[in-house]
């Protein structure tokens, strides 16, 4: 809850549930896990597909930076701004549409 939570206020924060991804397809009858904790082979490959899907569907643009880290080397004057101030300027500059994974 707290990472969707997180993930409402920032666009651009990708998560991906594993727990309710591995529950929901151990109910419909897969074997995940080789011992009840690690993940056999069936279940590296699911994780694996799981993964790439989120990861298919970023939008990356190499030339747009997606997080503000070096924004005082960046831009002398938005040094003096707060981390949040960072943040916002950032997120305002960002593209809005939110994908789901």
């Amino acid at each position: 809850d707290v990472v969707r939570e997180f993930q409402e206020r920032r666009h651009r924060v990708y998560a991906l549930d594993l727990y309710a991804e591995t529950r929901a397809a151990m109910e419909r009858g897969a074997v995940l896990f080789e011992d009840g904790v690690h993940f056999g082979e069936d279940g590296q490959r699911f994780v694996t597909e799981k993964l790439f899907q989120v990861l298919d569907g970023l939008d990356a643009d190499p030339s747009v930076p997606d997080f503000p880290y070096g924004h005082e080397i960046r831009n002398p004057e938005r040094a003096a701004m707060s981390a949040e101030e960072v943040f916002d300027d950032h997120e305002a500059r960002r593209p809005k549409e939110v994908l789901e994974p």
